[in-house]
């Protein structure tokens, strides 16, 4: 029986501080999705097949196709990390603005941009040299320290601003940048997105996905099987079980099928274990050796040897055994 072949999807996988900041943030190029947005990869999974099917029946609330292009680009969901702090004054290459601001060239008046903030001239943003002979224009009139801060210097043998070695501050921290994007969302392209789920190998990169919100509903409803997570006393567990839906089902031509009703032969050899190396590096054994092997291992009581053979007997006897009734229509 041919075995069908399943495909990862590409979804978009950005920094939190970069949505948080940035709420006309937009995931298309010239009318197309950026492959710089789309940077996560999600492999086939249950969750992925009824995300198809909910997509469906809600594509009239969202402007775009489930699979986009040869890619396929998907924006039904988006993956978060939270590694990054805002900072104080925010570098877009040799540019440092103000946390809050924005600025266009146009505003920019000899290399600075200066404004009123709470009734005193403030420093929005200022364009510094990180190189000489970068084509950096002289800086024709310096402004005054006070105004420059202590963050930034001007070097008058270059007539260039430069940064101080002074370490610019966290304005908004990671967790109350994920915190915020918990609770509220975010917009991309129009559409808005909640937090949807986080497996426990994400959280333990700190990631989580989001989910446009159209789709929420439907998706958290079969996850759960109409359960409601305020009646779990674990939440973190919890978390992880609805996530379990995510797991890939991509057939891999290496693994070995198992059946229920396979023989002792076919099970897989039992694992020699070298203590004299320290270790614990398991390497098959050679079927013609086997009782002595398993003799040997046994003679070491509580070693790791003796209990990876007591595990394989346990389950061969689990195999040999017959089976209920009730499990009988459970195999396969």
């Amino acid at each position: 029986m041919a075995t069908k072949k399943y495909e990862s999807m590409r979804i978009m996988s950005l920094e939190g501080s970069v949505v948080f900041k940035n709420d006309g943030f937009t995931a298309t190029k010239d009318g197309k999705p950026d492959p710089k947005a789309f940077r996560g990869v999600l492999d086939d999974s249950l969750d992925t097949l009824k995300l198809a099917e909910v997509y469906d029946r809600h594509k009239s609330e969202l402007a775009y196709p489930y699979l986009d292009g040869k890619k396929r680009f998907c924006r039904a969901v988006v993956s978060l990390s939270f590694n990054r702090a805002i900072k104080l004054y925010e570098s877009y290459g040799n540019r440092y603005v103000l946390n809050g601001h924005s600025v266009t060239d146009a505003d920019m008046q000899d290399h600075v941009c200066i404004s009123t903030v709470g009734g005193k001239p403030t420093l929005i943003a200022i364009d510094v040299s990180f190189r000489e002979n970068s084509g950096y224009a002289p800086v024709e009139k310096p402004i005054a320290e006070g105004i420059l801060g202590k963050y930034f210097k001007y070097d008058a043998d270059t007539r260039s601003y430069k940064r101080s070695d002074k370490t610019i501050p966290t304005d908004i921290s990671c967790r109350e940048i994920r915190e915020h994007l918990y609770t509220h969302g975010f917009d991309i392209d129009g559409i808005h997105y909640v937090r949807y789920k986080r497996s426990v190998g994400a959280s333990r990169d700190g990631r989580c996905l989001f989910i446009a919100e159209p789709l929420y509903a439907d998706m958290m409803a079969w996850s759960s099987c109409d359960l409601s997570a305020d009646t779990a006393s674990d939440q973190a567990s919890w978390q992880a079980c609805i996530a379990l839906t995510l797991s890939s089902i991509e057939h891999d031509p290496a693994s070995q099928e198992i059946h229920p009703h396979h023989s002792r032969q076919s099970q897989p050899l039992y694992r020699k274990c070298d203590m004299r190396q320290g270790n614990r590096h398991a390497r098959p054994l050679g079927r013609g050796r086997g009782d002595r092997d398993r003799k040997r291992h046994l003679g070491r009581r509580g070693s790791a040897g003796c209990r990876d053979v007591q595990r394989e007997r346990i389950r061969h006897a689990r195999h040999d055994a017959p089976a209920q009734p009730f499990l009988q229509d459970l195999r396969i």
